[in-house]
């Protein structure tokens, strides 16, 4: 981006017209096709919203699911340690 700036303001200076307008043009259509992509990505999440729901509700639920077990897991092997050191003592 730097150097873009720097490449415009040298053809400025040097009164490089044709070049200026190249660098122009070239700066509105990366910004269209930033607008475009933009544009894009927004339709695709409108039209598979209900997918998208689905499918982070189903990957909440597994994440939930298993962080619950993996919680009780650990308390039950935390327990059966302490059991241990009760009746080893």
């Amino acid at each position: 981006m730097k150097k873009f700036v720097e490449n415009v303001q040298c053809c400025w200076n040097h009164r490089q017209y044709g070049r200026l307008v190249l660098y122009t043009l070239f700066a509105v259509l990366m910004f269209a096709l930033a607008c475009v992509g933009v544009y894009l990505v927004i339709q695709l999440i409108a039209r598979y919203m209900d997918l998208i729901m689905i499918t982070a509700a189903v990957v909440l639920g597994i994440y939930f699911y298993s962080h619950e077990r993996s919680e009780k897991i650990r308390k039950e092997r935390e327990e059966a340690e302490r059991r241990e050191l009760l009746r080893q003592q």
